[in-house]
């Protein structure tokens, strides 16, 4: 498999993810304007507590060999903003995982959702970093080198999913997972 596949295909899976995303966003916000979308919401949160920190786990082991391949596979150095990125992605493969083999669906979000949060302001920082360098006719960024300058993008998709947007669709989707779970289940289990 060339390393164009495995790229679009990275970048598909986080066009999947940002869907997903957008589909419960628009949904929980009808929530509020409609008792039928409430309660369909709750049947939702019902029916995706069981799986959804699997589905964040998932999330956080692709994001993480995803990060490794493109440093080792395509041997694309990673710049001090890719680093801040995986100090918060890579403890969610970890400790998501940790988390559905322990059966911890509900403490974990406390912890996980802060540390996914960082990550994704770092990410649209680093994806607005181009346009804001441009906009202020500035060559360098601290962290970033003359030769591979932030201002280029290594790995453009489609025109436009980047590594860092990868990354936020990454962390957005386990933001999105973890805060599924329903909370109340907690007192009835406990």
């Amino acid at each position: 498999m060339s390393f164009s596949t495995i790229n679009t295909i990275l970048a598909l899976l986080a066009l999947v993810a940002d869907g997903l995303v957008l589909v419960v966003a628009v949904g929980f916000a009808a929530t509020r304007w409609s008792s039928t979308f409430r309660d369909a919401w709750w049947r939702l949160r019902d029916q995706a507590t069981p799986v959804s920190v699997s589905a964040a786990w998932i999330v956080g082991v692709i994001s993480t060999c995803g990060s490794l391949f493109l440093q080792f596979g395509e041997h694309l150095d990673p710049c001090d903003l890719c680093w801040f990125q995986r100090i918060c992605m890579y403890p969610q493969a970890l400790m998501l995982g940790i988390a559905v083999f322990a059966g911890d669906r509900y403490m974990v979000k406390r912890y996980l959702v802060p540390l996914a949060a960082i990550g994704s302001v770092i990410s649209v920082i680093h994806i607005a970093l181009p346009t804001l360098m441009a906009w202020f006719g500035l060559s360098t960024f601290p962290g970033c080198s003359l030769a591979d300058p932030c201002s280029v993008q290594p790995i453009t998709v489609f025109g436009f999913v980047t590594i860092p947007y990868m990354a936020l669709s990454g962390f957005l989707f386990i933001i999105m997972m973890l805060l599924i779970v329903r909370t109340e289940d907690l007192e009835t289990e406990g």
